[in-house]
């Protein structure tokens, strides 16, 4: 993403994926956006920023 640029929800949704460990249950998640207990939340707040 281009400096100043402003942030929709497919962006926030890759920018998940990136740069940072996110571990349930002792298994580390490496598509968190997709995964079963992550999903509904990551869509919900990707609809946030093309509201």
């Amino acid at each position: 993403m281009k400096p100043g640029a402003v942030k929709d929800g497919r962006a926030h949704l890759a920018a998940l994926d990136t740069d940072r460990a996110v571990f349930l249950d002792g298994e580390l998640i490496t598509r968190v956006a997709e995964h079963p207990a992550f999903a509904e939340s990551c869509r919900a707040i990707a609809g946030l920023y093309d509201f």
